[in-house]
């Protein structure tokens, strides 16, 4: 059952999660079940966040960090080693991107397994 948190003055995801899920290296589920968080490291006290359930379902999702001068394309060449895999980052990440053709430099994406 997912449950949430309120952040609190100093918190991070990985505090979060190693306080309230027992590892710190959970922080990814707790940012990919809060898209409206830009950045992972730009948490706001007061914000209120929907934690995963104690026991991880799934993988840890992979996340990629824009740099600037990147595209989707390079970065699935880079990353997932085919170029041509770029739509399989806009699927996974459908909620943050209106406009395949506009990264920005520090958005956060989720990258395929």
């Amino acid at each position: 059952m997912l449950r949430t948190y309120t952040v609190q003055s100093g918190d991070t995801l990985s505090g979060i999660a190693q306080q309230q899920l027992g590892d710190a290296s959970r922080w990814p589920e707790i940012f990919l079940l809060n898209r409206s968080i830009r950045h992972p490291d730009r948490i706001s006290p007061g914000q209120v966040l929907t934690l995963p359930v104690d026991t991880p379902t799934q993988v840890p999702p992979r996340l990629y960090i824009v740099r600037r001068g990147d595209t989707l394309s390079g970065i699935a060449k880079r990353e997932l080693g085919d170029a041509s895999r770029w739509p399989e980052i806009v699927e996974r990440n459908r909620e943050v991107l209106s406009n395949p053709d506009r990264i920005f430099p520090d958005q956060v994406l989720v990258l395929p397994t």
